[in-house]
């Protein structure tokens, strides 16, 4: 996920209360901005802007002010002396929230075509035609027919749920799972298909943002017993934890995370979670890119506009979309 240093959150919400019409000149602070946007913009002009918060680097939770794979894995390098345990969790299908960006704009079209292109780029030709064949992206000759279009689009956003999203936290559980105060570090895979119709087919995908609604459980009321049951035993182990402190799986360290399905929750090794052996020939093809210390993704570059493609640690800054 990307991650903006304090200058750039700082300038990226001027930038957003400029467009209702704040002053927002430079000798007035952010925190008299933000009162005069909450008393003076309705909630709706606020939602029409479609602002995306980021989490704020270089501050006590992401120590970095380029966060990347392997700085997050290397370990902390300051320590929040407050935290006793946390969890770290990605869902099966995160990357759907690209899927739904870049399905409903009607200019992005032929979408193996300009992954393979990008991902030549960045790997070269060996290794990007490996790339593609992991993920099943076939660049076809022509224009692609709108079905072969979506099929291409969802297998991108695999990749970008794997490397974005899933391997990211695996990252960040490694890099907490080395600190010497001995925070506790649980991981937690949700894999729970969303049951509800929308974009994209019911009970098919872990989609992005649905473990949160299953967690508060406003909709218990429109689930089937099947999936009541998985959720109220996972909701019940979290609530626990919160609660009461009591460890609610076993620990990272000993490389084992909880895995939420339609079974139920179950504690498994981690090399025996969903996917897991696509993602470790992912690690295999990156390390072999030659001139890349940390390889983050190729495909941000292309499944959401304007996000760097390779992160080189200390050489190249990233970008971030203006949203």
């Amino acid at each position: 996920m990307p991650a903006k240093t304090p200058s750039e959150n700082e300038d990226n919400f001027r930038a957003q209360a400029a467009k209702q019409g704040l002053d927002v000149n430079t000798l007035r602070p952010s925190s008299e901005i933000a009162n005069e946007m909450v008393h003076n913009v309705s909630v709706d002009a606020i939602r029409d802007l479609g602002f995306v918060g980021a989490p704020c680097s270089s501050s006590e939770i992401l120590p970095y002010e380029r966060p990347t794979l392997e700085l997050s894995r290397s370990g902390l390098k300051t320590r929040v002396s407050w935290l006793e345990s946390q969890i770290a969790s990605a869902a099966g299908y995160d990357g759907s929230i690209s899927w739904y960006i870049t399905n409903k704009n009607v200019k992005r079209n032929d979408h193996a075509r300009s992954f393979a292109k990008l991902a030549k780029e960045v790997l070269g030709k060996e290794n990007a035609g490996r790339l593609c064949d992991l993920y099943r992206i076939v660049e076809r000759d022509g224009h692609a027919s709108e079905k072969d279009d979506t099929e291409d689009l969802t297998r991108i956003c695999t990749f970008e749920s794997d490397v974005g999203f899933i391997c990211a936290e695996e990252a960040v559980a490694d890099g907490w799972s080395k600190d010497d105060r001995r925070t506790k570090i649980f991981y937690q895979y949700f894999d729970l298909p969303n049951p509800f119709e929308g974009y994209l087919p019911p009970e098919e995908d872990a989609t992005h943002s649905w473990d949160i609604v299953a967690l508060l459980g406003a909709y218990d009321n429109r689930l089937r017993k099947e999936y009541l049951d998985a959720i109220e035993g996972w909701r019940n182990r979290i609530i626990d934890y919160c609660v009461s402190g009591n460890e609610p799986w076993a620990q990272y360290q000993a490389w084992y995370g909880l895995c939420v399905c339609k079974d139920g929750s179950e504690v498994k090794a981690m090399h025996e979670l969903p996917g897991s052996e696509r993602r470790k020939n992912w690690v295999i093809l990156r390390t072999k890119h030659e001139g890349t210390k940390d390889l983050i993704c190729c495909g941000k570059g292309f499944v959401r506009r304007g996000w760097i493609r390779v992160i080189e640690v200390g050489q190249i800054p990233c970008k971030y979309p203006e949203i």
